[in-house]
């Protein structure tokens, strides 16, 4: 009788198994190299929030969110189709980032969230855009618009970064409990985190955009030149863009 009540549930725990794994099929190549770049990206904003949060506990909520969805439909793998850029990219790594009046900013050094709201527009339909044309915009007689004129004139306004040619856009923040269902709704989520480079470095402010949950992890978006890989570090904080 025990024989038969033990075959019963390992069948019983292997179906379970396998309807979550129902429509995660999709092989999404991952790098896992250390990250072994320096940013440092401000943004001129005060309402981006405070979740100090691993990674590993944002991405137990992600499978926590899968599970009950899993239950309900049969895709609960989810990827958006967002363009990568890197700001390491030979063709604008060197342009100085907004006005950089002391000469110390560059994409490739400090642009690590004005690349990842390149990655945004592009998936909104821009087909022209790129960190060094957002970088670049003139608006209303201005010359880099999406930044502050003041101090090293490379901190990102957001609101007029928002606006990018002529159309506002709202921005929210948000819990790691909701990223699931942002990326269900189409809507990639951008992550501000801190971490320890493979050098020992500590970088305290890096921006990564959320596009896809492989089943068991989130997945980003790196402007440090990686398409693909798995969120890491402390997460500060969560943010939706032009919704």
């Amino acid at each position: 009788m025990k024989r038969k009540f033990y075959l019963l549930a390992s069948l019983l725990l292997a179906l379970g198994l396998l309807s979550l794994m129902v429509g995660c099929d999709k092989q999404e190549q991952t790098v896992t190299a250390p990250v072994v770049g320096s940013v440092d990206q401000s943004v001129e904003v005060d309402d981006l929030g405070d979740l100090n949060i691993s990674a590993e506990e944002v991405n137990a909520a992600g499978r926590a969110a899968y599970e009950q969805a899993g239950l309900d439909k049969a895709n609960a793998c989810i990827y958006l189709n967002v363009p990568y850029f890197s700001q390491l990219d030979p063709a604008w790594k060197d342009v100085r980032l907004g006005y950089d009046h002391y000469n110390s900013a560059t994409i490739g050094s400090h642009g690590c969230f004005l690349t990842s709201l390149s990655m945004l527009y592009k998936k909104w339909g821009y087909s022209t855009m790129t960190p060094v044309v957002l970088n670049n915009w003139s608006y209303l007689g201005q010359a880099h618009y999406a930044f502050s004129t003041i101090k090293n004139g490379d901190l990102i306004r957001l609101p007029e970064a928002l606006q990018y040619p002529y159309v506002s856009r709202p921005y929210r923040s948000i819990t790691s409990s909701q990223i699931y269902n942002e990326l269900a709704a189409g809507r990639p989520v951008v992550a501000r985190v801190s971490f320890y480079t493979s050098r020992g470095t500590y970088i305290q402010s890096h921006y990564l955009v959320i596009y896809a949950f492989n089943g068991t992890n989130y997945l980003v978006r790196d402007p440090l030149g990686q398409s693909s890989r798995v969120l890491y570090g402390t997460i500060t904080s969560l943010q939706v863009f032009g919704t």
